[in-house]
């Protein structure tokens, strides 16, 4: 049979592998803000009453607040006074600020408030914070500049955000008092509560949010209405409600924040059940109580009525007036029906608006135009393999539809066998992490999920019995258990990781372990390690180490004249690798850490169900036995794999930066100590290929109609090569120490080899490699790759002295 992996399969595998070097680190974009209240002091400049909450006006419980002149202004409740707030109308550090101590900004261009809470934003996008009611959590009428949980850092407008249509902040404390879960079951905010700040971003489709509790970045985000396909033109929030309008006039409401969409199992309960609940929200031990999801839907709200000169501004504001998620007063400026300006407004649920007049100043550019509110779809589908204790269940392929990578998701999974599939709803939640992040699922590093399925389990027993087997290991007793399945997913991949039922005893668990791995192209034909992107997170990736500041431009002669150049060009090299090695150092560091805080509640959980304390639910150590080590799993994973990616890819990168150091150093000294002209070292190249080249290496290779192995040229820098037998068996092998081995050797040449398995054959168990026809262990075993010119001969080292040819071929 001849060998399916060809052209078509090298460019997949090329296109998954090139993810592994992609940056992406958040770009170095400075967040810059600017004076708008030109356009947003809607209510005048210090007006007698702030009406209309937006980003440089504000009113909560306590206050009114405005910027004028790059200074905030306050007046409280009750009073007609505007003076500068605590005196200086700027952030700044006092006696008491511990480690928070910052020079006061220049000037500040946002705010918002909400209940006993204040933020503003600097001209560089720096957040600042103050909360306003000695009823507080923290020190009143005290500016704070860090913030963020477990770490606190500074939160700055980035790129994902900075260019924004809307930001608001919401506070859901003791003036709100309670939440109501889906089922109208109310839950106290308990002893802290939170702020959140949402930011509506550049194309009106996607909603970032971060909160007091989460480290200091805007990775997490909330799908908008209609599946994400609404396009709000502006965003208000108080009490986490959030409020949105389209162009046409259309309004949706949605209370909704990190605890709420559930999010955070170590401090609440969550069932996805309609259970009772026996305690009043005005009670504190109701927070205890299972909070019902998932969260409540998008509210559409009633359309305001338009006729004769009326008119409607995307200028919208929401206030928290009482306790319970209904107590909300919505606003929109506009103009009636006989042109008078002013606002429509009313409580969150009532049906009706109505209009009062208000001297208000509303730019023309803030009117609505009535343009489409339809956007592009947001949502992926996915198509791949099941596997079962790592090997493929020939005849079976998965589906996941309707994904959209958001913190909170509903998707729908379809498991096929032959005619036959089987389909479920899953309600994905992100898990919580420590680690400051950009823009996971979309940059190239996953988010992680906990997932709970919806199943008709009675529709289980209509299938064929193969395929019924398998639904029930997976599906049986499991409608509606919590946060059964754990998932990882990005823009290219979904991976969904399940524990069958107990079967016959196999290990610890005595479950079979299955891995549902689908790709965005529909052709998840990998092993997950090699399919999926590198985890560089925000500290970056490889970059681009033939970019024009590193290399010097081809020459077959410089001259004196390149001098400074060639030294510029080195130093470049040196800050550059210098950096690559903190960065792998770095990361090393917070995997160590990962894995000490792992080990570390691991004894705790031990400790905690040896004393049965892990059954006691005050203060809520079941919940955080419970979940808190599933986690710091997944942190201590995350950072384990790029460490795994680093190890594979950054050696050749360094090696490849060592010798240009050393051949633009000789090239320098040679030119500095009076020659006229000099080159570059006759062997020298820089990229790996060109060290390929040198020696005539095959970029395709065939043994027969048994196998083939192709060049994965995934970057100048770096080369593999992949063989492919004929069985369906696809193994990655990478070489090492290729310069130095062609710079010091004549053929035959030998290069030392590590292996990775990318495809089993389908009948693939796993045996040593000492098996003529299975080596599933592979990655386990070291190797060798022989050219002498004709031949390329790759071996497995499978003992001390004894090599097994894996495969023999030339040229085609």
């Amino acid at each position: 049979m001849k060998p399916i992996y060809h052209k078509k399969n090298a460019a997949i595998l090329l296109c998954i592998l090139l993810s592994l070097f992609a940056a992406v680190s958040a770009p170095a974009q400075e967040s810059v803000l600017h004076d708008i209240t030109a356009t947003q002091d809607v209510s005048g400049s210090l007006p007698p009453k702030v009406l209309m909450r937006t980003m440089t006006q504000s009113y909560c419980t306590y206050y009114d607040f405005a910027i004028k002149d790059g200074k905030i202004y306050a007046k409280e409740k009750g009073n007609a006074e505007w003076k500068l707030f605590l005196k200086t109308g700027l952030p700044f550090s006092g006696s008491g600020s511990g480690k928070d101590v910052f020079d006061p900004p220049a000037a500040i261009c946002e705010l918002c408030c909400d209940a006993d809470s204040l933020c503003a934003f600097d001209q560089d996008g720096v957040m600042y914070s103050c909360f306003i009611s000695k009823t507080a959590p923290q020190k009143p009428f005290r500016w704070r500049k860090l913030c963020g949980f477990p770490r606190e850092n500074y939160l700055v407008q980035n790129d994902l955000v900075v260019e924004k249509r809307g930001w608001s902040m919401g506070c859901r404390r003791g003036e709100i008092l309670w939440y109501e879960d889906r089922y109208g079951n109310q839950h106290h905010y308990g002893t802290m509560g939170l702020e959140t700040f949402y930011f509506l971003t550049k194309d009106g489709q996607h909603i970032r949010f971060t909160d007091s509790g989460l480290p200091t970045d805007f990775s997490r985000s909330i799908q908008g209405p209609e599946e994400g396909r609404f396009v709000a033109e502006n965003i208000s929030v108080s009490g986490d409600t959030i409020f949105l309008i389209g162009d046409r006039g259309s309004m949706y409401t949605r209370l909704i924040d990190f605890d709420t969409m559930g999010c955070d199992p170590v401090f609440f309960q969550y069932t996805y059940e309609k259970l009772p609940q026996y305690s009043a929200g005005t009670d504190y031990i109701s927070n205890y109580a299972p909070w019902a999801l998932p969260a409540e839907d998008w509210f559409k709200q009633p359309k305001i009525k338009l006729s004769g000169s009326a008119r409607l501004s995307k200028i919208i504001s929401i206030a928290q007036t009482g306790r319970g998620n209904a107590a909300r007063e919505l606003r929109v400026a506009g103009t009636d029906a006989s042109g008078r300006i002013g606002y429509y407004h009313k409580m969150l649920f009532d049906a009706e608006w109505l209009f009062s007049p208000a001297e208000l100043v509303i730019a023309d550019e803030f009117f609505l135009e009535n343009k489409a509110e339809a956007g592009e779809e947001t949502t992926f589908s996915y198509r791949g393999y099941i596997s079962k204790n790592s090997n493929k269940l020939a005849g079976y392929s998965c589906m996941v539809e309707g994904a959209a990578l958001s913190s909170e998701d509903r998707c729908t999974l379809t498991i096929s066998h032959g005619e036959e599939s089987f389909s479920c709803a899953l309600y994905p939640v992100e898990k919580w992490t420590y680690i400051r992040r950009y823009n996971p699922g979309f940059d190239g590093t996953p988010r992680y999920y906990f997932i709970t399925a919806e199943i008709d389990e009675w529709k289980l027993s209509r299938y064929s019995k193969d395929f019924r087997q398998l639904l029930e290991d997976l599906f049986k007793d499991r409608h509606l258990k919590l946060f059964d399945f754990s998932a990882e997913a990005s823009t290219q991949y979904y991976q969904i990781d399940i524990l069958g039922g107990a079967t016959s005893f196999r290990g610890v668990t005595g479950q079979d372990a299955y891995t549902l791995f689908m790709t965005c192209d529909g052709n998840a034909d990998a092993q997950p390690f090699v399919y999926k992107a590198g985890k560089s997170m925000e500290l970056g990736g490889i970059g681009n180490p033939l970019s024009e500041d590193l290399v010097l431009a081809p020459k077959e002669f410089y001259t004196a004249a390149d001098s400074e150049e060639i030294a510029q060009k080195l130093e470049n090299n040196k800050a550059y690798r210098k950096n690559l090695e903190e960065m792998s150092k770095a990361q090393k560091k917070y995997h160590e850490k990962a894995v000490r805080s792992r080990w570390g509640f691991s004894f705790f959980d031990i400790v905690s169900r040896i004393t049965f304390l892990n059954k006691v639910n005050f203060p809520k150590i079941k919940q955080v036995t419970s979940y808190m080590g599933d986690l710091l799993t997944a942190n201590a994973s995350l950072y384990g794999d790029l460490i795994a990616y680093m190890d594979w890819a950054y050696p050749s990168v360094l090696d490849l930066l060592d010798l240009r150091l050393a051949a633009y150093s000789r090239l320098l000294d040679s030119l500095e100590n009076g020659e006229g002209s000099a080159a570059l070292d006759s062997g020298f190249h820089e990229s790996l290929i060109g060290y390929y080249d040198d020696i005539a290496f095959p970029h395709h290779a065939v043994q027969g109609e048994e196998a083939t192995l192709d060049m994965l040229e995934i970057s100048p820098q770096f080369a593999c090569f992949v063989l492919q037998k004929a069985d369906g068996t696809v193994i990655l092998i990478r070489p090492e120490d290729v310069p130095q081995t062609v710079a010091e050797n004549d053929a035959p040449y030998k290069f030392r080899a590590t292996f990775t398995m990318v495809s089993l054959a389908k009948n693939a168990r796993h045996a040593p490699p000492d098996n003529e026809n299975v080596i599933a262990d592979i990655d386990s075993y070291q190797g060798e790759l022989r050219w002498d010119g004709k031949t390329v001969r790759i071996y497995i080292k499978n003992a001390i002295f004894t090599k097994k040819l894996l495969f023999a071929g030339s040229a085609e």
